[in-house]
């Protein structure tokens, strides 16, 4: 009798015990799943994407001046149409060695859920933030609804990837606001970049592509965003513009002479 009871005792300690850890566990990102992994990467405004967000794979080509080493593309990394419709890559990659192209799963954006989300073959183009010896991306089927709910591992690394825009002042954040703001960040110099590329200290230069009636908003996004005490320079690849010339004739004018 006593060990039955000793037994007994014992077994709704460790039951007890194993409740209190998976409690533990459950509030954090790397550890929580399922219905609590929901709650917690909802304190960052994300939520899991469920079928009604359109799915497709996204090739990315290397730049054929880069022959050498390998490209990694990382998950959650933030593309884009040319109207607006953002994806997300829900797994990494890496464009080995003398390897020309890679096909990576996407997901649609927060803002693009639906029909929104289907998108003909070619249209996803832009990248947020220029990823090293990638020339180009494209998708070369158009993107399709019906796909399976997002898994724990993919909501985690698009939660973290949120967490990390949140940052003020850091590179992810400003490349993050630019993406949001429809431009495009095509370079980068900063103190900690190559030689090539490396500017004063405290100063960022910041080569971007937008629509001339965009450039305002967008300069005006990233001073909001960067650090205090770094300089940021905001310059425009492209500058397009449309004269437009009002004239006024003159009736005293003299003939035309050949």
């Amino acid at each position: 009798m006593t060990r039955t009871i000793g037994e007994a005792i014992g077994r709704e300690i460790a039951t007890v015990y194993q409740q209190i850890n998976q409690a533990y566990l459950a509030g954090f990102i790397d550890t929580a799943t399922g219905k609590s992994l929901d709650l917690v990467v909802a304190i960052l405004g994300v939520t899991r994407k469920t079928k009604d967000f359109a799915q497709g794979l996204v090739s990315f080509l290397r730049a054929p001046a880069v022959e050498e080493g390998n490209i990694t593309i990382p998950e959650g990394t933030l593309l884009r149409t040319a109207q607006g419709i953002t994806f997300v890559t829900i797994q990494a990659g890496t464009l080995q060695r003398g390897q020309t192209r890679i096909d990576i799963p996407v997901l649609a954006g927060e803002s693009s859920k639906g029909n929104i989300g289907l998108v003909k073959a070619g249209e996803i183009n832009t990248i947020a933030q220029p990823i090293a010896g990638i020339a180009s991306i494209t998708n070369f089927e158009p993107t399709i609804l019906g796909g399976e709910d997002e898994t724990d591992i993919a909501l985690r690394v698009r939660a973290k990837a949120a967490l990390r825009g949140l940052a003020k002042g850091t590179l992810a954040a400003i490349a993050r606001v630019i993406f949001e703001q429809r431009g495009t960040l095509a370079e980068v110099f900063d103190p900690n970049s190559a030689l090539d590329k490396r500017s004063d200290p405290g100063k960022v230069v910041l080569l971007v592509e937008s629509e001339p009636e965009r450039f305002a908003g967008l300069r005006t996004a990233i001073e909001e965003t960067r650090a205090a005490g770094v300089q940021t320079v905001v310059i425009a690849r492209y500058i397009f513009f449309k004269p437009r010339i009002v004239a006024q004739l003159k009736s005293n004018l003299t003939a035309m002479v050949l």
